[in-house]
């Protein structure tokens, strides 16, 4: 049976442990480039539209998914401390192959893939609870 005193301590721990740590960040960041991976691999962009085909010239086939060799999403990387997560690429040649994808350029559509979705936003702020809850309750 809990005492007082054990009440009494884990109440002074209860705000502490009620913000995601840098493992929680880390967990969570580390989903959600998986679902930017699962969306990509659909060739669906972040607001749910599909990605501009190929243009005719470049003679690749569709869907348009981003994945050629994998190397670019392949790239994306996970950093995070206790009060931030950071998801980014790698290796400079990816990050740049990113950007074009992502933003377009004169000669390359806008294929806008790397963000946070209304369903990612959700299902973030979810796990986070989640992750909270688990600590809290052990």
């Amino acid at each position: 049976m809990a005492t007082l005193t054990d009440l009494s301590q884990w109440l002074e721990k209860l705000p502490v442990e009620l913000q995601p740590n840098g493992s929680d960040l880390w967990r969570v960041a580390a989903n959600q480039v998986q679902r930017i991976k699962d969306r990509t691999g659909q060739g669906i962009a972040v607001d749910g539209t599909s990605f501009s085909p190929y243009a005719k010239r470049t003679r690749k086939e569709p869907p348009v998914n981003l994945f050629e060799t994998g190397a670019m999403l392949g790239s994306m990387t996970v950093e995070a401390n206790d009060n931030e997560a950071h998801i980014f690429f790698a290796d400079p040649l990816q990050a740049a192959k990113a950007g074009y994808s992502n933003d377009g350029t004169p000669k390359i559509p806008q294929r806008h893939f790397f963000g946070v979705s209304l369903q990612d936003r959700d299902a973030i702020e979810s796990e986070i609870r989640e992750l909270v809850f688990q600590r809290v309750n052990g």
